[in-house]
């Protein structure tokens, strides 16, 4: 199901973006990590895409984007 978010220009044919796949989540922080991803828990540092691979070897991984935009064969509207 196609949403008003499904209009965006940076992805490719049919406005295939990451920021309008039901894979892409927001990666927040959190206040023990040593580093990245470092402070309050409401805040954002990236992204995670949790899209499943056909052969299952991503099964319980995320792959991380510093970017909202992008794209992949595996897109699925939200």
């Amino acid at each position: 199901m196609k949403d008003k978010d499904s209009k965006c220009d940076k992805g490719w044919h049919n406005g295939e973006c990451c920021c309008n796949c039901k894979h892409q989540l927001k990666l927040m922080k959190h206040p023990m990590n040593k580093d990245f991803g470092k402070g309050s828990i409401m805040e954002q540092c990236g992204y995670v895409c949790t899209t499943p691979f056909d052969d299952g070897s991503n099964a319980g991984n995320g792959i991380f984007s510093d970017r909202q935009h992008g794209m992949c064969e595996m897109h699925e509207h939200k």
